[in-house]
């Protein structure tokens, strides 16, 4: 008898883990499908806003494909700073800050540029 509560409660242990994980998943496919529904949306825009009525479609053929060919290169350059020594993840850590700190500040300049955000009545 002494067996048989042991098992279930090693059951209801695993049950119990598998319940939370796939909690866990549910959380981040939700956040994902998030982020990449705005990121997908603001690249429209912007290809909206660069091509506008005739070349729209080209800008965001031309926008995916440069996210997508900078995304497969990123992995090999992070794969290296990583296998540089024990300040791998730092380096890692300050490369990613680099590029997004150059990417705001181009985006800033960008604005700047074009006069500032417009915004149309309704």
């Amino acid at each position: 008898a002494q067996d048989l509560l042991e098992d279930l409660g090693a059951q209801r242990e695993v049950e119990l883990a598998v319940e939370h994980r796939r909690r866990v998943d549910v959380v981040l496919d939700e956040v994902a499908i998030a982020r990449v529904g705005l990121a997908d949306q603001v690249e429209d825009l912007i290809a909206l806003d660069l091509g506008g009525k005739h070349g729209s479609s080209t800008a965001s053929g031309i926008i995916d494909s440069v996210g997508y060919a900078g995304g497969s290169v990123a992995g090999i350059g992070i794969a290296a700073l990583l296998d540089i020594g024990e300040n791998g993840q730092q380096m890692v850590f300050r490369a990613l800050f680099g590029a997004a700190l150059v990417s705001a500040l181009a985006a800033a300049v960008y604005l700047w540029r074009m006069g500032g955000v417009r915004r149309e009545s309704a």
